[in-house]
């Protein structure tokens, strides 16, 4: 493959992710309904490439979602496509472990957790794009969750069949 098309190892590119993610504490979260779409910071945990965070249930993200769970999220070069999910406590035994990560990084969760009205989203990445500058030259590296595979292209090269947008 040429330079501009570069098949990269699935495994450590995926893990480089996770791991920016993890270091971090806001992500920008996107959410669209009837046509209006609005942004926010939220601060988040991941566990993997799944990414957890909290509201109150009357908060316009929410209800957008309920409409609408397609999200976007975005930090770090890191560009996401996920679909939400509303969680409502109390948690199940499952996400009893996402709750004591998020009560690790973030010590006011324990105020939150549990109220009435507050709800933890998941959000399951369906699609993911990685933005990379190297020596002055953009690059795309379109993450093919589904398939297993990493390829890396110059931003410019739209005619790639592995472009991701």
């Amino acid at each position: 493959m040429s330079e501009e098309n570069i098949e990269l190892d699935f495994t450590e590119i995926r893990n480089e992710i996770i791991a920016t993610l993890a270091k971090n504490r806001n992500i920008s979260l996107a959410t669209s309904l009837n046509d209006r779409v609005t942004t926010r910071n939220v601060q988040y945990i991941n566990v993997d490439l799944d990414i957890y965070f909290t509201s109150w249930g009357f908060n316009k993200k929410i209800k957008q979602i309920k409409g609408n769970p397609n999200v976007g999220l975005h930090q770090m070069g890191i560009q996401i496509e996920g679909l939400a999910e509303i969680l409502r406590w109390p948690l199940d035994e499952k996400s009893k472990k996402v709750e004591e990560k998020f009560e690790a990084k973030y010590k006011w969760f324990s105020k939150l957790s549990g109220k009435r009205d507050a709800v933890m989203v998941k959000i399951t990445t369906k699609k993911l794009v990685n933005f990379k500058t190297i020596d002055g030259v953009f690059f795309l590296q379109n993450i093919d969750l589904e398939n297993k595979k990493a390829y890396q292209m110059r931003l410019t090269d739209k005619e790639n069949p592995n472009y991701p947008y």
